[in-house]
Parts: C-alpha cells; sequence; structure tokens
C-alpha cells in the first residue's frame, strides 16, 4: 500500500477504498455501522482502518480484510474526529458530546476520558504528549 490508499465513506453507510497509484477502487466494501461514518484513520503501517460515526462508535478494521476487529463504545453523541498514535496503539476520538477519549487499540478499553464545554470537532497527537 505503502501511503497511496484512500478511504472514503459516504451516506450508504460503507466505506470504499482506492488505490491511487492504479485509481483502482476495491470491489467490496466495508460496512457495520447503523449510522453514517463521519471520520476516519487510516493506519497503513499498521494495516487498520479507524472509523467513527453518527451510531456514536468508534470501530477498527482490518484493511486487507474488512473484518471489524475492534468496537469501542462509551461516546453519548456522534463521534466527530479522530487520530491515532501507531506506535502507542492510542486512538483518539472527539464527539458532539463535548468529551474527547483516548482508547488503547491492544486493551480494545478507553483509557482516559476528557470533558469540554463544548462539542469536540477535531483532535489531533503528537509523541510528545502520548504517556504509556
Amino acid at each position: 500500500m505503502n501511503g497511496t490508499l484512500v478511504a472514503y465513506a459516504a451516506l450508504d453507510k460503507k466505506i470504499r477504498f482506492v488505490d491511487l497509484k492504479t485509481s483502482s477502487e476495491r470491489v467490496s466494501a466495508i460496512q457495520g455501522h447503523s449510522g453514517t461514518i463521519k471520520c476516519l484513520y487510516i493506519c497503513e503501517s499498521k494495516g487498520i482502518l479507524v472509523t467513527g460515526s453518527y451510531d456514536t462508535s468508534v470501530r477498527c478494521w482490518s484493511i486487507e480484510s474488512g473484518k471489524c476487529l475492534a468496537i469501542f463504545q462509551g461516546h453519548q453523541q456522534t463521534v466527530s474526529c479522530l487520530s491515532m498514535f501507531d506506535d502507542y496503539g492510542r486512538i483518539i476520538s472527539g464527539s458532539l458530546d463535548k468529551t474527547c477519549k483516548v482508547w488503547n487499540l491492544n486493551k480494545k478499553n478507553c483509557w482516559r476520558t476528557f470533558k469540554h464545554s463544548y462539542p469536540v470537532v477535531a483532535v489531533a497527537i503528537g509523541e510528545e504528549i502520548c504517556i504509556t
């Protein structure tokens, strides 16, 4: 894949992949969310895709097989944004429920929750702020 994979989601709740080198789309699409998908994060080094949805869940998928590897639940409203710190297996999600959650991909649980006064619409993480 080498950084050439594009993932996108439409209102049909399906995730599709396109290879930028060949401009070819994969025949099969990934599906499983009960609400529309609002955000995506590709981690090609781990072979996973992370999605956040109107259904309030964060899901981790195998890029190769399309299988759902984990479902993270805990947000009370739409998951609006995602990021990931690959080296530590941390997924960060922001939600309209005014929380930012840090998930542990290996243990498949919520590691920390941060509350805010407003809906969270963007998240980012850098190596210098990730605690193991």
